[in-house]
């Protein structure tokens, strides 16, 4: 145990001669007499506009916006969804009318995005439907089976 406890301060005596030597006898590196980076700043060239002209006070013409449809309109570019055809589906056809051949079948409440319209014939009102996530899907069906949905 004596010999244990003696190996450990003959070290930390060591320990200390070693760090004491090194800093008496080591040189030490001087940061102040270290050479200092020089650094330029040079601005960066300017752009020069030539034949540039002031805007006027006097607004382009504008165009007139379309009238916003009321809620529930069918318009091209809506929503719509095939509803009130008692689970029998929805004929969509090559053109509006109901003696034209008849391209596919939509489901009751399958989604579709408005493309054209409207189109009267056969006393209905048509309007040529693509489908939301097929566009193969497609063809002119009567309003009266169509109701407007939103983000669908």
């Amino acid at each position: 145990m004596w010999v244990l406890v003696g190996a450990v301060v003959v070290g930390a005596l060591l320990l200390g001669l070693v760090v004491c030597w090194m800093t008496i006898f080591l040189p030490l590196t001087n940061e102040n007499n270290a050479p200092a980076a020089a650094l330029t700043i040079i601005p960066a060239p300017t752009a020069t506009v030539s034949g540039f002209e002031l805007p006027t006070d006097t607004p382009p013409p504008s165009e007139t916006p379309a009238p916003t449809p009321l809620p529930g309109t069918i318009v091209q570019g809506a929503f719509v969804q095939i509803t009130g055809t008692g689970g029998d589906g929805l004929n969509l056809r090559s053109e509006p009318g109901l003696n034209s051949e008849v391209r596919y079948l939509g489901l009751e409440s399958e989604v579709f995005v408005v493309r054209d319209g409207p189109q009267e014939a056969d006393g209905l009102i048509w309007w040529y439907l693509v489908g939301f996530y097929d566009e193969s899907r497609n063809g002119w069906a009567a309003s009266n089976y169509l109701e407007i949905i939103q983000n669908p």
